[in-house]
């Protein structure tokens, strides 16, 4: 009885789908005349909500563009996967420069940002790019700055000539003030989707990860999904073809519910469509039944994702333990959606592989292998972003080392940046591994001034108070040992026999190797860095000090391994017991 066109739909003004009806009595259709007007397509491709760049011959541009300029906002492309001009394609980088020239857009913010002027600029887009480190070959404008920030800029010279050709195309890389306002530009390619945090079946938009679409039969318990009906779908037909795309193919689900009236005569009728957008109009019978497409809202579950990095001392590996990772983002299968670094072996960070050793049946928890790198200590940590809303995770920084060797410090030390005529800290991430080696020989040949007994085992600096022109003022990690102890550190740490019976505060032979240690590294503190504050302390304890009371008693505080509460060698209490 009622029917649409089978080539195209029409529409009333407020989307309301346009409806024949042949009379049964005359045979005639009513309304008799149509008139529709076409709707000019927005995108081909993109989401509605996304600016699309058609490249022939290749996938289409996403771009989601701030309407005014901006500060720089750390999550305003959170979702998107293009990173730095060079990782488009010639035609595309021509036609997404053609875009911006047409916008009046010369500069605008790239996704990348790092925490100091000391540290390497880190990409900003969670997935697996996640952390990555700017490499040394990038051309950057101003290297040396006190700005935290980076921008693309098109070249002076870009141009568009009245048949839209560009007459050449260059964007350079600029660091940037972050305060300073420029329009933010976030470039998606190639699939928008993810399962994320999803329940089986359900797809999501990649930067829209907690709204999850799927087909199926209506949930009544639910009430957080919601039907798309007609009128909705067509004004945002790209984003649930890229839901319908992606959703597994099941005969059951082919047409599915997508409206229905009733006529005047009280008639129910269904509007349904299969995924090829073919639309019927259909009486409901008392036995009809269809799925529908809907959306589902995924809210946060009472455990949300908990990263844990451990060291396993029953294993001897440092371990990653996830829970509920399914609500991690990521787009890849493959993809874990945590990215782990570290910056040991000399490096200021890098990325670190996991290896997955063990989960359990339903995936709430999973345990990983964190492989370590070099031969000496560094800090290690982990990252990642959950679904909803892309809410940043992490764990805590741990030290863990392949094999302890030595005793390990920290030490302040003001360094010469000159290395064979060059100043290394002209770039100092590009040459933080030659600054880093430079230590460790600097300290191993100025130590035989002081003993031969005394051994660097190895030297990382682990973060910069400042940099002068050829001076930098740095805290540097260190292990060291003592000749005669080095060969078997635990029968050390394990003994228990005094140093001195006759001393009236006895220390353990332990705590005396350490001390005698740390006594020869502060002489040699001392002679590499004459300008500097001559600070160096365990990493590992606090060791023991005297302490003399108001009337005159004289007590040790025992050594005690930092953090812990330590305890005079006798019994003091306080005045209030």
């Amino acid at each position: 009885r009622y029917t649409t066109s089978e080539d195209v739909l029409c529409w009333k003004d407020d989307w309301e789908i346009f409806l024949r009806e042949c009379d049964s009595k005359t045979g005639e259709w009513l309304p008799e005349h149509v008139v529709c007007k076409a709707e000019q397509r927005k995108n081909m491709y993109c989401p509605e909500e996304l600016l699309e760049i058609y490249i022939e011959d290749g996938d289409a541009l996403c771009l989601k563009v701030s309407s005014q300029p901006q500060k720089y906002d750390d999550t305003y492309c959170h979702g998107a996967n293009v990173v730095l001009p060079k990782d488009l394609s010639k035609d595309q980088l021509v036609n997404f420069t053609k875009v911006l020239l047409a916008r009046n857009i010369r500069e605008y913010w790239l996704p990348i940002q790092r925490e100091n002027k000391y540290m390497p600029f880190r990409t900003r887009l969670p997935g697996k790019q996640w952390g990555k480190v700017i490499d040394d070959n990038t051309s950057i404008r101003d290297f040396v700055s006190e700005k935290n920030c980076m921008s693309a800029i098109i070249s002076q010279n870009a141009e568009i000539k009245n048949n839209f050709t560009l007459n050449s195309v260059s964007l350079d890389l600029k660091i940037t003030g972050c305060e300073e306002l420029l329009h933010a530009i976030c470039v998606f390619e190639g699939d928008l989707i993810t399962k994320a945090g999803c329940p089986q079946g359900e797809r999501a938009l990649s930067y829209r990860s907690h709204e999850c679409f799927g087909v199926g039969w209506k949930n009544m318990s639910n009430n957080l999904q919601t039907q798309i009906r007609i009128n909705h779908y067509f004004p945002n037909r790209n984003t649930y073809r890229f839901v319908l795309k992606s959703l597994a193919k099941n005969k059951e689900y082919d047409f599915f519910q997508i409206g229905n009236f009733t006529d005047k005569l009280q008639h129910e009728y269904l509007i349904i469509m299969n995924r090829k957008e073919v639309v019927r109009v259909i009486r409901r019978e008392s036995d009809t039944k269809f799925p529908i497409l809907y959306k589902n809202t995924v809210t946060i579950p009472p455990s949300p994702v908990q990263l844990i990095l451990k060291l396993d001392d029953t294993l001897r590996e440092l371990l990653l333990i996830i829970y509920n990772a399914d609500y991690l983002w990521r787009i890849d299968e493959d993809d874990i959606g945590v990215v782990c670094f570290t910056n040991a072996d000399y490096d200021l960070q890098r990325f670190t592989e996991i290896d997955l050793i063990w989960k359990n049946k339903n995936k709430t928890k999973m345990i990983f292998k964190v492989k370590l790198i070099g031969d000496g200590p560094g800090q290690y940590w982990c990252e990642g972003h959950t679904v909803f809303n892309f809410s940043f995770v992490t764990t805590p920084r741990i030290v863990a080392v392949k094999k302890i060797r030595g005793h390990a410090f920290t030490a302040n030390l003001n360094i010469s940046c000159m290395i064979s005529n060059n100043n290394l800290c002209y770039n100092f991430y590009k040459n933080a591994k030659k600054l880093g080696k430079h230590v460790l020989e600097t300290l191993q040949r100025k130590k035989e001034e002081i003993t031969p007994d005394l051994v660097i085992h190895n030297t990382r600096i682990m973060s910069i108070k400042n940099i002068t022109f050829q001076t930098l003022d740095c805290w540097v990690h260190l292990t060291a040992s003592l000749k005669h102890s080095a060969v078997d550190n635990s029968k050390e740490e394990n003994s228990e026999e005094d140093n001195s019976s006759e001393s009236e505060y006895p220390i353990k032979h332990d705590t005396s190797v350490r001390m005698n240690v740390w006594n020869l590294l502060k002489k040699l503190i001392g002679i590499c860095s004459p300008h500097g504050s001559n600070i160096i302390r365990s990493t590992e304890y606090c060791f023991p000090d005297i302490f003399h009371s108001d009337n005159g008693d004289v007590y040790q505080w025992n050594q005690a391994v930092i953090g812990q509460m330590g305890v005079l060698s006798h019994l003091c209490l306080q005045s209030n017991g």
